[in-house]
């Protein structure tokens, strides 16, 4: 088997580097002329990225990179070398530690449902380790802890949730032929994006106090929300982390300008409120697009297992059949119409089933399936079915009652098996088996 070409360590570090000094010149930007704590702060979410879709052996090349461009980072805002390196050692670390906690010692797989549980807890861990660090070090002195403590771990776990599923959504993108989605979902998946954007300016651009009252603004802040899990929902994942990429640069932006409904005053206070304002829409696009994609994998996996199954009952002239023991009504798996002739719509009740049987079977059969509707034990049966041609199939009936909680019978389960071509039976208009006949008789 041919083995995808392995990227080289420089390749890698520099491929991962250059997003992360695109977002913290991002981050830096937004954030201007706000406090002393880094208020936005979206190369958090690049390096969980990095980490996440790196091997393990591959760490130190990555990491190298990343600590590189946090510390030209740091010096081109001014920040002296030492300093510069101090930050980047800890802005690195403190994923890596989160990811070898969450992955390596409490076992939480990255795909699938366990991926939001362990993006949540990586990003807790990781808010918390660098953000007190780097409150330590960075805070003036005589400031209090707390405040400029909170910001930063808001800051990382938003940068987080925001921009690491960007990554991992797109990464595992993988070209197919076959889509579940119809030409319907991606239409309105369109329309729904291309209003998100003037929605988002619209609202996050609005002056508090100007032509739109205050409580109408905040009103309308959830329109955008609304039009991101539309997106996850028509467009899967990949859409839904780039309409909440899209709708955290519009905020952010308006935000720090000072419009918006949380943009009275361009303060630390007011950048907090968006990016939890940001951190519950991501939460909210995640979790649908995660519990979608399970759903889909789980019908394609049935759709898979059916057809398979129908094959494999086809390939052995085979039925299977559930009969409701309430209703009369029968559902049937395998080529139906193959064997008997008749489509599944017209094989649906107990009588067009007994009609289509012989009248020398046709007591027999009824009478089994009567006592099998009783909770009675019963015994193999062959019978001669009837095809709407007038030719003679010898089926063989396996059945077993199957009870409801109340211990009544609630359901018929069994196989039909058709001879093969080639196959000998008993001559038509003669009941194959004259023993069975007497058991069930007896």
């Amino acid at each position: 088997m041919r083995q995808r070409p392995q990227i080289s360590g420089l390749i890698s570090s520099l491929l991962w580097a250059l997003p992360y000094l695109f977002a913290a010149y991002a981050s830096a930007i937004l954030a201007t002329g706000t406090g002393y704590a880094a208020s936005i702060w979206l190369p958090a979410g690049v390096a969980m990225a990095a980490l996440m879709l790196t091997r393990p052996e591959g760490w130190p090349a990555v990491m190298i990179g990343l600590a590189a461009a946090q510390t030209l980072f740091g010096m081109l805002q001014g920040a002296h070398l030492l300093l510069s390196v101090v930050i980047a050692l800890i802005a690195i670390a403190a994923p890596g530690i989160a990811l070898a906690i969450v992955v390596r010692f409490a076992q939480v797989p990255l795909h699938g449902l366990y991926f939001l549980r362990a993006l949540f807890f990586a990003a807790l861990i990781e808010s918390v380790l660098a953000s007190a660090l780097n409150n330590a070090i960075l805070s003036p002195g005589g400031a209090a802890f707390w405040p400029g403590f909170q910001m930063r771990a808001i800051a990382h776990v938003v940068g987080i949730f925001i921009v690491t599923p960007v990554f991992t959504a797109w990464a595992r993108f993988r070209p197919s032929r076959q889509s579940m989605r119809g030409t319907a979902e991606r239409v309105i998946g369109a329309l729904a994006f291309a209003a998100l954007v003037p929605c988002a300016l619209v609202v996050f651009g609005s002056a508090a106090g100007g032509s739109m009252s205050d409580n109408l603004l905040i009103g309308m802040s959830y329109v955008p929300l609304l039009l991101c899990a539309l997106i996850a929902l028509m467009w899967g994942a990949r859409g839904g982390v780039i309409s909440v990429l899209a709708l955290a640069l519009i905020a952010l932006s308006q935000t720090a300008s000072g419009y918006g409904p949380f943009g009275r005053t361009p303060d630390d206070e007011s950048l907090l409120g968006v990016q939890l304002y940001l951190g519950v829409g991501s939460v909210l696009v995640l979790l649908i697009t995660t519990l979608r994609s399970h759903r889909e994998k789980a019908l394609d996996s049935a759709s898979r297992w059916r057809a398979n199954m129908e094959l494999a009952l086809a390939g052995s002239g085979q039925l299977v059949y559930c009969l409701d023991t309430r209703t009369g009504h029968f559902e049937w798996g395998g080529d139906l119409e193959g064997i008997t002739g008749r489509s599944p719509d017209a094989f649906a009740t107990l009588d067009t089933v007994l009609a289509a049987i012989s009248l020398d079977d046709r007591a027999r059969a009824r009478a089994r399936w009567l006592r099998a509707a009783d909770g009675q034990p019963t015994r193999e049966m062959t019978f001669c079915l009837r095809t709407p041609q007038g030719g003679p199939v010898f089926i063989t009936d396996t059945s077993q009652s199957i009870s409801d909680l109340d211990e009544s019978t609630a359901f018929i389960a069994g196989t039909w098996r058709a001879p093969r071509p080639g196959q000998a039976v008993a001559p038509a208009g003669q009941p194959p088996s004259r023993t069975a006949a007497h058991a069930e008789a007896a």
